[in-house]
């Protein structure tokens, strides 16, 4: 019988020998590779807590902007509201202002605003007089206009630098 060198003990007992290594080998690189998975896994989730972290730092940072614009709009819309019940009274109060003066200038120009020792005032007079007054209100109207066509090209600036 012609005897089997593979089956020799010799060789079994090496071919264990490197099947053991082989099989401790193949358990080390697993157990890297699982200890690897672990730090990269680890510091994945620092990283990603970190972001979180960076993200509600600034969305706390931009709420709090938020709601210091709100505020400020919102006073601002106050002081609008109040500053315009004051134009109002304003107008309203000019209103009753020029009612008089035209009245008073309607009796002038009828020849009742002279004085009482002095019933022949000319009209003349009357009428320069009257004319300077004319001429006081064109020129208070037109810097009031000026005033006004400045005030909305500033609004109209003010709107346009509005954060929307």
């Amino acid at each position: 019988m012609i005897p089997y060198p593979i089956l020799s003990p010799r060789l079994l007992l090496i071919g264990g020998a490197i099947l053991v290594i082989l099989i401790g080998l193949w358990a080390w690189g697993e157990k890297r590779e699982d200890d690897g998975r672990a730090e990269v896994q680890a510091a994945w989730d620092d990283e990603r807590a970190t972001l979180i972290s960076a993200a509600a730092d600034a969305q706390a940072k931009h709420r709090a902007v938020e709601q210091e614009f709100a505020r400020m709009a919102q006073e601002a819309t106050h002081a609008q509201a109040k500053e315009r019940q004051r134009n109002a009274r304003a107008v309203a109060d000019i209103a009753g202002d020029r009612d008089r003066l035209r009245i008073q200038l309607e009796a002038y120009a009828a020849g009742d605003g002279g004085a009482p020792g002095d019933p022949g005032l000319a009209s003349s007079e009357r009428a320069a007089k009257l004319g300077r007054a004319l001429d006081e209100a064109l020129s208070a109207h037109a810097a009031c206009i000026g005033t006004a066509a400045d005030l909305a090209a500033d609004v109209r600036a003010l709107r346009s630098a509005w954060p929307k």
